[in-house]
């Protein structure tokens, strides 16, 4: 329902399991306010995503709902594993190493991505971007890289009753579609 001529910056629309969240991808840095959903506007909002974590463990990885050890014997403070009847621990993150539990509110890495993520993003974004497209040939077989815009990924909420226009991408002429065009020049006078 958001991919459609009225919305050109939307790449790609995926709902977060059975919530009434969706999770829209756009073309370029821009973000709009409000996307059009039918006739309604529906606000949009940055989509942080969370570390999940398992409270039967507290470790992070996995919810405690899909553990494949619920039975398992750990602290769920500092993640000691067989703990006695008497145990006294303070509670440490295995996000940030802070004197917190495992994806506390105050932890201040818990929306990070892991450095590993992000270099992979990254590689995998650099290669996107130099990748040699065999669709854009030339009159004499050369190839041309490719040019494409960074992504970001919201989430749709409410209905609001104003919108911001999005701003639909620009298109460049190729340089094999300018040497295919007919050109012709002006007459000279006598």
């Amino acid at each position: 329902m958001f991919l459609n001529e009225r919305n050109p910056t939307i790449l790609d629309a995926k709902r977060i399991k059975n919530s009434k969240t969706v999770v829209l991808l756009f073309n370029g840095m821009k973000v709009p306010r409000y996307v059009l959903l039918g006739n309604c506007l529906v606000q949009c909002s940055l989509f942080r995503r969370q570390h999940d974590v398992c409270y039967a463990f507290g470790k992070a990885g996995h919810r405690a709902d899909v553990c494949i050890n619920p039975i398992g014997n750990a602290c769920k403070h500092c993640g000691t594993q067989n703990p006695q009847e008497d145990h006294q621990c303070t509670p440490t993150c295995s996000l940030c190493g802070g004197a917190h539990a495992t994806g506390d509110k105050r932890c201040k890495k818990r929306f990070q991505v892991p450095y590993i993520v992000r270099q992979r993003r990254r590689q995998r974004s650099w290669e996107r971007r130099h990748q040699i497209d065999t669709r854009d040939q030339g009159f004499k077989g050369e190839t041309k890289l490719t040019e494409t815009a960074p992504r970001r990924r919201i989430v749709t909420g409410a209905a609001a009753p104003n919108a911001v226009p999005a701003r639909a991408p620009q298109l460049a002429l190729e340089e094999g579609a300018r040497n295919r065009a007919k050109v012709t020049a002006p007459r000279e006078r006598k």
